[in-house]
């Protein structure tokens, strides 16, 4: 099982800092806008949001040029759910009810891990997932729970 520490970088700002097997990670959001990026001291990510469309990519910055990653959709904009594709791979990132900060990741039906704040007053969150994830996807899981939390606040 991985287990990942989720720490705001400040008190009032939606950036973490995550200690990984690679270093520590940071994961960023562009200030009023659902974009940011995945920083890891060998490698960034870019995470795109065309305006109005209810999809994300991740992006891997190679030699200055994007490669895609994976696909976030958010099938229903009034659910907080969204669907990840990667590779031949599909997970779903769910709430786990509408009043609750605690998301769940699945495969089909089968839970394979959660993200969720570390108290109920705590921006400290917790990312476990019991499945042979690359950590790219995981801290990309994250992220979008953590713009969704901050929609959520707005």
């Amino acid at each position: 099982m991985t287990q990942l520490q989720c720490i705001p970088a400040s008190m009032w700002g939606w950036n973490y800092g995550i200690e990984t097997s690679q270093g520590t990670a940071r994961v960023e959001l562009k200030v009023m806008k659902d974009e940011g990026e995945i920083v890891l001291p060998q490698t960034s990510y870019s995470i795109t949001h065309p305006m109005l469309s209810g999809e994300w990519t991740l992006q891997q910055v190679i030699d200055g040029k994007n490669s895609m990653v994976a696909r976030a959709r958010k099938p229903n904009p009034l659910r907080r759910k969204l669907e990840l594709t990667f590779g031949t791979q599909k997970l779903v990132l769910q709430a786990v009810s509408p009043f609750r900060r605690e998301f769940q990741i699945r495969q089909a039906s089968q839970i394979l891990g959660r993200i969720c704040p570390d108290s109920f007053s705590s921006r400290q969150a917790t990312l476990e997932i019991d499945a042979p994830v690359d950590l790219s996807i995981q801290l990309f899981l994250f992220w979008l729970t953590v713009m969704l939390w901050r929609q959520g606040a707005s």
